[in-house]
C-alpha cells in the first residue's frame, strides 16, 4: 500500500449494516465490509515551491499536512 499512496491513490472502505425497521434506534446487526473504492489523488507538483514562497514572504511556522507523511524539501 505504501508505493499506492506515494502516487496518489486513496481508498475509501465502504460497509453496510441491516437495520430492521421496528429497531431503526437500535444498534442493528454488525457491519459487513462491502468493498473499497480507490480514489486518485496526487501530491500537487508545486507543493515544495508554494513552501518556499510562504517562507519567503515572512510566514513563521509552516506545516503541510498529509496522510502519506512524504517529507518535501
Amino acid at each position: 500500500m505504501d508505493t499506492r499512496f506515494q502516487c496518489g491513490l486513496r481508498y475509501l472502505c465502504v460497509a453496510r449494516q441491516q437495520v430492521p425497521k421496528k429497531l431503526k434506534d437500535a444498534a442493528g446487526a454488525p457491519w459487513q465490509f462491502v468493498g473499497l473504492l480507490p480514489l486518485f489523488d496526487p501530491p500537487r507538483h508545486n507543493s515544495a515551491e508554494t513552501i518556499k514562497r510562504a517562507l519567503n514572504l515572512g510566514v513563521i511556522n509552516v506545516k503541510m499536512i498529509t496522510c502519506d507523511q512524504l517529507t518535501i524539501e
